[in-house]
């Protein structure tokens, strides 16, 4: 009782008291800060269950500030936000809605930063489901029959098509691969994703360059033409639909400017630290910055061996920077690196894109989560126990099997780096699924008994074909070895 009253007084402040509240906020430690949090997490996790919508508004009105401090202040991470209590009672499309209908009542999804991922998602398929039900489309499914020997042209060629009637993109995608008799459950379209992905991503296609923090960045001398990036955008999409993660690594930039954000000086400096940082020391710098640095408001790249010049502004070849115009020069450089030199590549590639995920949920998602949606989520305690929920066993294996137990107390006690490869190892991605890895269908097959041979895996069905090794010594050397030797697209 007493904390709802706490909740309604501050949550009724006038706006010059909140800022002041926002100041003493902003000076918490990481440690009290999150303690405020937590109260107000706990209160709410109490009455969300009750279902009495009326008892939620002042406490989330509490977080809400809490979390405005947060985006400020960087105190503790946004996932600290998420109540995974309200998340879980959510009525999805109910919910949803009303909230696209903007219906004059308290709405979780007015305060998207207490939804955690699994419920995004949700509502990005709640989107989809009921976008579908708009349009009376015939068919399923979008299927796309292509081969292996021509699978990007075949694959723009049959997606441009689509275009006319972008609602099929929202519609389970199938993949039959000509020639072929394999039925699609999953397993083809998966590496479908996999085989486009990385032969677009390739560096020797030319479209993206890769990072000096192994990412992928939008080739601003590309010869490739706006319909290749414009697939990528469409790619990005499809697999968000279908639930598949790709094995693609963007900076956050990049999912910032998708999400309709500018790009600042925080994104630049995550995408290319070494200049982020130069840039850094020339807004701190104190002293004559045209004679320490010698810079001009321009900025020279390679082109096929030749070097260009592009002026950040008219004249700008033969302006210097000086104290009293660097932080116009770093505006302009960050909106030069981040988005005009690569304008054309970029604006292709987000309107594939949008092409595809024209969707109202969108606007909840953070750039992270977006990403998390399309790539998976990142993770340094992964658990590979979580697999064990939804393990089928083959070719006489079992649960209770001598080696099976070995086989998960291996696994149990692998360290971090490894854990990540055998995810990439049985998956083709070293990332979580938003719903976690007990929403993985995860296969192991015996392959005969003890021999010296390694594992192999079949990233298209999370497949892992493993020899009963004699002893759990052996299985632990035989299964790192391969786990050292397994280097592959999207490993970082």
């Amino acid at each position: 009782m007493v904390l709802s009253r706490t909740f309604r007084s501050i949550a009724a402040l006038h706006e010059d008291m909140k800022t002041t509240l926002h100041s003493w906020w902003s000076r918490y430690s990481e440690e009290q800060f999150a303690g405020v949090v937590s109260v107000v997490q706990n209160h709410l996790s109490v009455l969300g269950p009750r279902g009495d919508s009326r008892e939620l508004v002042a406490p989330v009105a509490v977080l809400k500030e809490l979390y405005s401090v947060n985006e400020e202040s960087h105190i503790v991470p946004f996932q600290r936000f998420y109540n995974d209590v309200l998340s879980s009672a959510l009525d999805r499309e109910n919910s949803y809605l009303r909230w696209i209908r903007r219906d004059n009542v308290f709405n979780l999804l007015d305060n998207p930063f207490l939804l955690n991922t699994i419920a995004k998602s949700d509502l990005f398929h709640v989107d989809a489901a009921l976008e579908q039900m708009g349009h009376q489309l015939e068919g399923e499914y979008l299927v796309l029959q292509v081969h292996r020997e021509s699978l990007i042209e075949d694959t723009i060629a049959l997606l441009s098509a689509c275009e006319i009637v972008p609602q099929v993109f929202q519609r389970p995608l199938r993949v039959i691969m000509r020639g072929e008799q394999a039925v699609d459950e999953g397993g083809v379209r998966k590496e479908f994703f996999q085989l486009v992905t990385r032969e677009i991503f390739n560096p020797k296609y030319g479209m993206f360059v890769e990072t000096e923090k192994r990412q992928a960045w939008f080739n601003q001398v590309s010869l490739e033409n706006e319909q290749e990036f414009h697939l990528v955008g469409v790619l990005l999409g499809l697999a968000a639909y279908n639930r598949v993660l790709l094995p693609v690594r963007f900076p956050l930039v990049v999912y910032m400017m998708l999400r309709g954000f500018a790009p600042t000086l925080a994104l630049l400096k995550d995408a290319f630290p070494i200049i982020g940082r130069g840039l850094e020391e020339l807004l701190a710098f104190d002293g004559d910055i045209e004679e320490a640095f010698c810079l001009m408001f321009a900025v020279n790249y390679e082109r096929y061996g030749e070097i260009g010049v592009h002026e950040l502004k008219p004249g700008g070849a033969s302006l210097p920077v000086r104290e009293d115009n660097r932080n116009e020069y770093v505006k302009l450089f960050v909106e030069y690196m981040c988005r005009d030199a690569v304008q054309r590549q970029f604006t292709a590639f987000k309107c594939g894109f949008d092409l595809v995920c024209a969707n109202h949920a969108l606007q909840l998602f953070r750039a992270e989560e977006l990403e998390s949606l399309i790539c998976g989520e990142t993770s340094e305690n992964i658990d590979l126990l979580h697999l064990r929920r939804n393990v089928v066993y083959d070719g006489g294996f079992s649960d209770d099997h001598p080696f099976i137990r070995n086989f998960w107390d291996v696994l149990s006690h692998l360290p971090q780096p490894l854990r990540k490869k055998f995810l990439f190892f049985c998956s083709g991605s070293d990332r979580v699924p938003i719903a976690g890895l007990s929403s993985m269908r995860f296969i192991v097959q015996r392959a005969g008994p003890d021999s010296n041979s390694l594992p192999t895996a079949s990233t298209c069905f999370n497949y892992l074909v493993i020899p009963e090794y004699s002893t759990e010594e052996k299985l632990r050397e035989r299964l790192c070895t391969a786990l050292d030797n397994c280097e592959g697209f999207g490993m970082r």
